[in-house]
């Protein structure tokens, strides 16, 4: 069996390299900076079910009412998989649109970013003077988001979004339904829900998944974005169904608690529930990621309230930090690991270096940027290059992934110490090859060099492959090489 021995040679000086980047996109600015024009779809119908009239009557007097969503999209944006934020506004299950300011506004910052907004209408109407009716409020409106969110994943594809990166939330009531909509088990669904009323004449709601529509998608999420809302029970968030969690509350808000206690204070009227902070306390106790922004000393509707769908008198001074910190949390969620460079460390001026990337996302890709150096091959995803250094010296390398989503990560950069080569190989005395075999990087030969002489090789400017052939039979280990003659 013939030996590889592994043999760091120099070779060719090449002067007058220009430096460049490989050619790529490497803006990291989606996600991060508004760089799109919004377009709204209106009054898209995504489910129909039994709704309570404007004025409460009882539990059983319903009519069949559409529910309807507003999408916002990214305009002349061709990327095929795009990340989806739902939202749900507030009002107490008694008043709100999905055309109120705070929520619009928000899906209009978002699509100019790069993803894909959807606010939701769901169903309203409660008798406030009945606990039961508020809790089948809030399971009717958890009901009518998981039909939503199985509506955008059936039709991933015409809204071009990645159904497994899917973000829901909401203010208020609209957080009630984001959250019992993502944690709320059938065995864990009250007994309001399974009927009730003075005579048990009120009807089963069924399951989270029995209403709206049948599409058979889940309605699994991948993150929660939880403003000033509230869960019946923070044993409902098991630990197998923790997803990562941002919350924004008060601490003296009188509607929804921040910690436990029962809505507007109404302790005989409604439900005891567990606030932001409950909650956060509950998921890092099991080990989840949870984000808790606490407004000291601010109660209820943080950053505006909506009359007639408008914030009056306008956003409080917590508008855009809220905002702010929606975004910067949604990247987090959706970036690639920064890369984990590795490959040949030993860098020679006018000698190709292969660089790796270890960790390159699936279907996503490395980019690069080259310091006083030139990209001559990658592979398909760059994760793998051949750099030509022109020059000595310090040179940075640096490298961002970028997933499927088009998000990048952060950057990881490696400095090269680039020496100095020479024009002829030199060997060790007992290691003289006889001949050098030379081959295009598909592995055919091109040439055969008796010596180690390379000088005025006549091949085409390229990188090829070196064999080297010693006396004793023995074959050097191949290692690429830059020609330029």
């Amino acid at each position: 069996m013939k030996q590889v021995i592994r043999l760091l040679f120099f070779t060719l000086f090449l002067a007058g390299v220009a430096s460049q980047a490989w050619a790529q996109n490497c803006n990291d600015n989606r996600y991060r900076a508004r760089i799109f024009e919004p377009d709204t779809l209106v009054d898209i119908v995504y489910g129909n079910a039994q709704e309570l009239p404007v004025v409460y009557v009882s539990e059983e007097v319903t009519f069949a009412a559409d529910l309807t969503m507003d999408v916002y999209l990214p305009t002349d944006d061709a990327l095929a998989t795009r990340p989806c934020v739902m939202l749900a506004y507030g009002g107490a299950y008694i008043f709100g649109s999905k055309e109120d300011e705070d929520i619009r506004s928000t899906c209009d910052s978002l699509a100019r970013k790069g993803y894909v907004a959807v606010s939701i209408n769901y169903r309203m109407g409660l008798s406030v003077l009945d606990e039961n009716s508020a809790i089948r409020a809030i399971y009717r409106a958890a009901q009518d988001f998981s039909a939503a969110v199985r509506y955008m994943k059936a039709n991933a594809s015409e809204y071009q979004i990645d159904p497994d990166y899917i973000f829901a939330g909401g203010v208020s009531a609209g957080g009630f339904s984001a959250l019992h909509m993502a944690y709320m088990d059938e065995n864990e669904r009250p007994t309001a829900t399974f009927g009730g009323g003075f005579f048990d004449t009120w009807p089963d709601l069924g399951c989270m998944d029995c209403s709206g529509n049948t599409l058979q998608e889940s309605h699994d999420v991948r993150g929660i974005i939880n403003l000033w809302g509230a869960i019946l029970d923070t044993d409902m968030m098991d630990m197998d169904q923790l997803v990562p969690q941002i919350s924004f509350h008060g601490n003296e808000d009188a509607l929804v608690p921040y910690s436990t206690g029962a809505p507007f204070g109404a302790t005989l009227l409604a439900p005891d529930v567990s606030g932001s902070n409950a909650m956060h306390n509950h998921i890092t106790s099991l080990g989840g990621n949870s984000e808790l922004n606490t407004f000291d000393g601010v109660g209820h509707n943080i950053w505006g309230l909506n009359v007639l769908n408008e914030l009056t008198p306008g956003p409080t001074e917590y508008w855009q930090p809220i905002t702010d910190s929606i975004g910067s949390w949604l990247w987090r969620q959706i970036k690639p690991n920064a890369p984990i460079i590795t490959g040949d460390f030993t860098a020679f001026d006018g000698i190709p270096t292969t660089i790796v990337v270890e960790n390159v996302p699936e279907n996503g890709y490395a980019c690069w940027n080259i310091e006083a150096g030139s990209i001559l091959s990658a592979t398909a995803d760059s994760s793998s290059i051949d750099v030509l250094w022109t020059g000595l010296g310090e040179r940075l390398v640096s490298c961002r992934n970028i997933n499927h989503l088009d998000a990048a990560s952060e950057i990881a950069s490696y400095n090269y110490t680039v020496g100095t080569a020479t024009d002829l190989i030199e060997f060790k005395p007992d290691l003289a090859p006889s001949y050098c075999v030379v081959k295009d990087l598909r592995g055919r030969s091109v040439k055969k060099v008796i010596g180690t002489d390379l000088r005025d090789l006549g091949v085409p400017a390229g990188l090829y492959l070196l064999e080297w052939h010693l006396p004793n039979g023995l074959i050097l280990e191949r290692e690429k090489r830059y020609f330029d003659q």
